[in-house]
């Protein structure tokens, strides 16, 4: 079976939309199928007609990828993102994405919430929930520090709330607690990156440290003591599901997505907090508990928020539902050949299998 899968990754291979993508175009590799993976600009240039197109956000890659399924006559997933359902001043889903998902195949979310406030706006064709998934790496628990030094992960846009999460560690420091944040990821919005580097100039006990390669997050996740998320609005967050994987809990505002992703976690291993002044309350609360744990309280904690990434977010697991989704729209006498080669095409497409 031949999979092209389409995602916006032309500006940086370090955000979160290219990191999804990759994961499943490596775990569908894996398993047999032939994959290419190219951005909406080059789907032309993909070298063989594909079975299946898949597009991984609506908004950016919807309509190229339903002008190309049509006009190939192949079937279309598409499967959602945060800014898909949420971007709008009113919190509504994007115009954009209308048309393409009223003629896509199939629909995939990674909660069934979103295909509910979807139904209320689109004709629902097929609609599937593809859990996200991360490997749950081997990792030596003693290896974290004592202290609460935060990791904020995310390219640098307002929606992403670095600066809310920069004057939130100002205003905890002041109650005497020794936070430190350190922001990860590239800069999107040039004006609101000057904003929060002017910030940074007046806080020299945070820091940013731009874009880093994916393979290097690990280093990163295993040294800090909790992820702080701040943003408007997610999809899925990976940095989320990464950090709780590699032992790391997290304290998040209660929003779109994130409250889908952690509202069953056990509040030792995820903070939910409100975007108001008894937000910072709850989250003070939470960072002070977590701060004066025993080295053997701490450890258990980061076993136990492997363990629900584990159970709840399996990466194998991920696949296989995608697995399901590709199979449900072709004729069951489609066979899987098997492929184990990889090639690194030019910078927007890459070929799995």
């Amino acid at each position: 079976m031949k999979i092209l899968i389409v995602a916006p990754f032309k500006d940086s291979f370090v955000r979160g939309n290219f990191v999804t993508a990759d994961r499943w175009c490596r775990g569908l590799t894996s398993r047999g199928f032939n994959v290419v993976l190219s951005s909406p600009e080059n789907l032309e240039k993909s070298a063989a007609r594909p079975d299946i197109v898949h597009a991984h956000h609506a908004v950016h890659c919807g309509q190229a990828a339903l002008t190309f399924s049509q006009k190939h006559q192949i079937p279309l997933v598409i499967s959602i993102g945060g800014t898909d359902l949420n971007s709008t001043e009113n919190g509504q889903p994007d115009l954009r994405c209308i048309k393409p998902l009223n003629n896509a195949n199939a629909i995939i979310t990674p909660f069934k919430e979103m295909g509910a406030k979807l139904d209320y706006f689109i004709k629902m064709p097929h609609h599937y929930i593809v859990r996200r998934g991360v490997a749950v790496p081997d990792i030596t628990l003693s290896d974290r520090r004592h202290g609460l030094s935060g990791l904020v992960v995310g390219g640098l846009r307002p929606v992403k709330g670095q600066l809310k999460a920069l004057h939130w560690a100002e205003a905890l420091r002041q109650k005497a607690m020794p936070v430190h944040l350190k922001l990860v990821g590239p800069i999107i919005d040039p004006d609101y990156a000057k904003r929060i580097q002017q910030k940074l100039q007046q806080q020299p006990e945070d820091e940013w440290v731009g874009a880093v390669d994916h393979n290097q997050m690990h280093h990163l996740y295993t040294k800090a003591n909790f992820l702080l998320n701040t943003s408007k609005y997610e999809g899925a967050s990976n940095a989320i599901l990464e950090a709780m994987a590699h032992g790391c809990p997290v304290a998040a505002i209660r929003c779109p997505g994130n409250e889908e992703m952690l509202g069953s976690a056990p509040h030792d291993i995820a903070c939910l907090f409100d975007d108001q002044d008894f937000g910072l309350q709850k989250l003070s609360a939470w960072l002070e508990n977590l701060a004066y744990q025993s080295v053997e309280k701490r450890n258990l904690i980061a076993y136990h928020t492997r363990h629900h990434v584990m159970v709840n977010h399996n990466a194998e697991d991920e696949i296989e539902e995608l697995i399901d989704v590709y199979h449900d729209l072709l004729p069951k006498k489609t066979i899987i050949q098997p492929r184990c080669f990889y090639t690194e095409p030019h910078s927007s497409m890459r070929k799995y299998g």
